[in-house]
């Protein structure tokens, strides 16, 4: 069975990866090197292991970054996509997109794929979605952002016909022909307010409607 990294708090982690990518490149990094970040609890000494899982300092004992640490401070998003792909290479086999699945199949996953109680299996997707969270994957956001836009498009659409149609004003009926009677329906929105009414009516008898 695989092991994967456990973290407690994923705002924690995140907050020691950002850190990371702020500092220089030490020669090694050891727990004594996370102390001196200030993570000197023993749920944070944790982050060690989890680093070097997604690859970004090398898997031996006083291990010194890799060139995925360097990538950090130029492109974090995207390195630790890269690194989040690589250590949970497994994860991927069987998720393809597994940086879009839930919590609860990520949790399936770690339970079918480990002999860990259900409080290790939580903290492995913490370790996973904080990761996760603060990575930037290709074929993230732009098929949402064409989505978002076309439907504010619509709605914008819609407004503006909505607005139209409440602009015109009523065709007055011209001396010796006949009146032309007009249904001109409005729709308010459930929650209007007793003031919208009142203008409302005010508009009606000011262009002779009632």
């Amino acid at each position: 069975m695989s092991s994967y990294p456990q973290i407690y708090v994923v705002e924690k982690y995140q907050e020691f990866l950002k850190t990371l990518g702020g500092v220089g490149r030490p020669s090694s990094v050891d727990l004594a090197y996370i102390k001196k970040l200030g993570y000197k609890s023993s749920y944070e000494l944790n982050f060690l292991a989890a680093i070097k899982f997604i690859g970004l300092v090398e898997a031996k004992r006083g291990g010194g970054p890799t060139e995925l640490w360097g990538k950090l401070r130029t492109d974090m998003g995207k390195a630790l996509a890269d690194g989040l792909t690589q250590g949970y290479a497994d994860v991927f086999d069987f998720y393809p997109d597994a940086h879009l699945r839930d919590e609860e199949a990520l949790a399936n996953f770690f339970r079918g794929n480990s002999d860990a109680d259900a409080e290790s299996i939580s903290r492995m997707v913490n370790a996973f979605i904080a990761v996760r969270d603060l990575s930037k994957f290709e074929d993230q956001s732009d098929e949402q952002n064409f989505t978002d836009e076309a439907q504010a498009d619509k709605a914008s659409d819609k407004t503006k016909g909505d607005l139209e149609t409440k602009s015109k004003p009523p065709i007055p009926a011209l001396p010796g022909r006949s009146a032309v009677n007009l249904n001109i329906q409005l729709q308010l929105p459930s929650d209007a307010s007793g003031e919208v009414y009142d203008k409302f009516f005010a508009a009606m008898k000011k262009h002779g409607l009632i």
